[in-house]
């Protein structure tokens, strides 16, 4: 059993490398070349999602892993969020008002321009 667990940490770690390189996964490539069901390569990919989504809440840094149809296969995209979350912006707003060290002629139009700064097409 042993050997199994360390066969899927390898694999699953030799799909996030190639994956990190820039290399499209193609399941029924990746299912062949490791002796598994396409579906098994799937799960792994799922794992490493969910992996990449925990690692974007702590860095800022957005990697998902999206399936190209013209590669025809699974790739990397990242992009870094430099946009302040509405909780952050919030948060950034509520240390300036309590701190009561500007007055309100001063205050609101810092809040307006970090709100405009924070404030992207979609939302």
């Amino acid at each position: 059993m042993k050997q199994e667990s360390d066969a899927k940490t390898e694999r699953i770690l030799s799909i996030y490398s190639r994956l990190k390189e820039g290399r499209v996964i193609s399941r029924v490539q990746a299912g062949a070349e490791y002796g598994v069901n396409p579906r098994t390569i799937q799960r792994d990919i799922s794992d490493i999602q969910n992996f990449l989504q925990n690692q974007n809440n702590e860095t800022g840094e957005v990697q998902e892993i999206i399936y190209d149809r013209e590669a025809g296969g699974y790739r990397l995209q990242t992009k870094i969020d430099s946009q302040l979350k509405p909780e952050e912006l919030l948060a950034v707003c509520k240390v300036l008002l309590e701190s009561r060290s500007l007055v309100r002629e001063e205050l609101f139009p810092i809040i307006h321009k970090l709100s405009n700064a924070c404030i992207d097409d979609e939302n």
